[in-house]
């Protein structure tokens, strides 16, 4: 931790932190911690998992480009033992990793960041203690309430559990850096589940999850569920942790607009050692992959198949 604080010292006299984040809650959530410490003058969230340039810090991906040599903090698995670049490397959400890094400098009244960066991750067993000493409201819970043919009907969620979704809803429209603008300057978690921004965000991933599951079906290959979607939006994330909770089952959703494949399940680190060439990289129980220009959602299953 000495370290990698000393080598950040010279950039952050002159205000020139350049930071590539992982455009996912996590990722987002991190940026933000990193900002309550250190000026940041550019943020960056790629298109593509890991393609940075020259940024100073990387956090939550794996750099593509092997000449990368600036400061990664991350928690995927897949780094190279042989790399230019300093690795910080955690088995936790990077939210949880940058709090045990600099745990001494982040406020208290910005701690409940980390609680939202480590559920968005699907690793909310992974968040301190004394955060929770903290922040014990968050584990409350926010009540529903609607009326049902003239009864009152009421359902509930872990307040905790509510902080990822409108963080991951920007992302999936393509609006990580307004979501990253928000928390930075939000002083409680209220202003995440209440900005305007980010509700219009939330309905439209909405609308369109119910568009896909009603214009699309997903396949039982037996061990592995396939679901072929087509959409603008970064859904497939979502459909697939969505369907794995409900079924059990390992779950691969491929999105054939954009090529992009999210797999959820036991079966995940599984199919990312088995299938290198969808580019596969992640974590267990979270992977996801991508297409190359010569391959098809058809490729895809057929390999599936191949494979059981």
């Amino acid at each position: 931790m000495r370290y990698y604080i000393k080598e950040l010292e010279p950039d952050i006299k002159l205000g020139k932190i350049r930071v590539s984040s992982h455009s996912d809650a996590d990722g987002v959530y991190s940026t933000s911690l990193l900002a309550t410490i250190f000026p940041i003058e550019e943020v960056v969230f790629p298109d593509v998992f890991g393609e940075v340039l020259d940024e100073d810090v990387v956090l939550d991906q794996v750099p593509i480009k092997p000449s990368y040599s600036g400061i990664v903090i991350d928690h995927h698995p897949q780094h190279l033992e042989r790399r230019k670049y300093t690795l910080v490397l955690g088995d936790s959400p990077t939210s949880v990793v940058v709090y045990d890094l600099f745990k001494d400098k982040i406020k208290k009244e910005d701690l409940w960041k980390v609680i939202g960066g480590a559920v968005g991750d699907g690793q909310g067993e992974t968040i301190p203690g004394e955060i929770w000493d903290m922040y014990p409201e968050l584990l409350e819970r926010y009540c529903y309430t609607r009326e049902y043919y003239g009864e009152l009907k009421i359902s509930s969620i872990p307040l905790y559990m509510l902080l990822s979704s409108p963080i991951n809803s920007a992302c999936r429209v393509g609006q990580p850096y307004i979501a990253y603008k928000i928390l930075k300057n939000a002083t409680s978690y209220w202003n995440v589940l209440e900005d305007p921004a980010l509700v219009a965000a939330r309905k439209r991933t909405d609308e369109e999850r119910k568009k896909m599951l009603s214009d699309t079906h997903p396949i039982d290959l037996g061990k592995v569920i396939v679901w072929k979607i087509s959409s603008d939006v970064k859904i497939e994330s979502g459909l697939a942790r969505e369907l794995e909770e409900k079924e059990r089952k390992t779950v691969v959703v491929v999105n054939e607009k954009t090529g992009k494949i999210s797999i959820r399940g036991i079966l995940a680190l599984y199919l990312k050692e088995k299938m290198p060439q969808y580019y596969i990289g992640g974590h267990p129980g979270f992977t996801g992959g991508s297409l190359s220009k010569d391959q098809k959602v058809e490729d895809l299953i057929k390999d599936l198949r191949k494979l059981f």
